[in-house]
């Protein structure tokens, strides 16, 4: 037979988040006065986990106000989060140069065990190990190869295979030696006398200096210049866009030497009003 205790009582619940040994809160605690509970509503108490807590601890208790000492625990609810991996590097849209050392970087909850690191040049079609049963500490420092493409992703999961995994956005490996435009993209729509911002990355072998930066509205069968001059590394560049209406345009950026160019064609149109 369950008493009602009195009506001075408090039932605090307690909020624990841990990863591991890791304590990250002990003092988040809402408080309902049994009176409150009268007209037996659902009471709802929330609290925003952090992002690497692998563990919810939920303590439930009752307190009479009057004496602080005559706490009775009622019950205790864990809550472990499922195992995940969330790959944060490479990004979708970054550029990796053949040779370079990058830090392939994630982040985990829940996971106890090693780690295996692949990489894809066909979006997935085909994987090649880069380490296998490595410890899971959330990055991993890779020496780009020469295996060229635009179509890449990273692969980080549970060593054997059989367990939890997630993937890179995908990115480009390119050669040292080239310049690579990253915006525009190709697909979008820039709106005449609107400022968009043109980007592009350079290799290492590229060297320093200037660059001029170009467009087109056919495809690249004639180039009318944006600006020249510009420091080869001071990406991005805001560009006013001209009154002309193309489906068919390309940026590109170049030393004379080596020059990149937008990947696909975009649109330039008239701004539209709603």
């Amino acid at each position: 037979m369950l008493r009602r205790p009195p009506r001075s009582t408090l039932f605090p619940y307690t909020t624990l988040f841990r990863s591991g040994t890791r304590l990250y809160s002990n003092d988040v605690t809402s408080q309902f006065t049994l009176s409150a509970f009268n007209t037996w509503e659902e009471k709802v108490y929330t609290a925003t986990a952090p992002a690497n807590a692998d563990e919810v601890e939920i303590y439930i208790s009752c307190k009479e106000t009057a004496n602080n000492d005559n706490e009775v625990f009622i019950d205790l609810f864990n809550l472990d989060r499922p195992p995940k991996f969330t790959v944060t590097a490479p990004a979708a849209g970054d550029v990796w140069y053949v040779g370079a050392s990058n830090n392939i970087t994630w982040e985990s909850v829940s996971i106890t065990g090693n780690v295996d690191i692949h990489y894809s040049v066909n979006n997935g079609g085909f994987w090649t190990s880069i380490a296998t049963n490595i410890a899971n500490t959330d990055f991993y420092a890779w020496t780009v190869p020469n295996d060229t493409s635009s179509q890449c992703l990273i692969r980080v999961r549970e060593t054997g295979g059989t367990g939890v995994s997630d993937e890179s956005g995908q990115f480009t490996i390119a050669a040292a030696d080239t310049i690579n435009v990253l915006a525009p993209q190709g697909g979008e729509t820039w709106y005449q006398t609107g400022l968009y911002d043109i980007k592009w990355s350079a290799g290492p072998a590229v060297g320093g200096g200037t660059v001029n930066l170009d467009y087109s509205t056919n495809s690249g069968s004639s180039w009318t210049s944006i600006t020249a001059g510009v420091a080869v590394n001071s990406s991005p560049y805001s560009w006013t866009i001209p009154v002309e209406d193309s489906n068919d345009c390309l940026v590109r950026v170049t030393n004379g030497i080596t020059t990149g160019q937008s990947p696909a064609v975009f649109t330039i149109a008239p701004p539209t009003f709603i």
